[in-house]
């Protein structure tokens, strides 16, 4: 495991990069948002992220047309990736 990124422990390369991508704002992102920001496709980014709310790890609310997601800081797996 990298001690410098801890994080690398809950999935893929780009599980990783969405969750940091979530971690380094408080502010609600669409999928759209962190698709770009991560440089990943729109579809793949929303794979990874309908997971993440599956597991509780992040939080989704309804912003019609958008979903919008902000990392569940209080889920215990959160600070690994703070």
């Amino acid at each position: 495991m990298d001690l410098s990124r801890p994080y690398t422990v809950l999935g893929t390369h780009l599980t990783n990069e969405v969750l940091v991508a979530l971690a380094r704002t408080t502010r609600p992102l669409s999928g759209r948002e962190v698709a770009r920001i991560t440089g990943r496709s729109d579809r793949r980014v929303r794979q990874i992220l309908h997971d993440l709310v599956a597991h509780g790890l992040v939080h989704q609310q309804e912003a019609p047309p958008a979903l919008l997601f902000t990392l569940n800081r209080e889920h215990v797996a959160a600070p690994i990736v703070e």
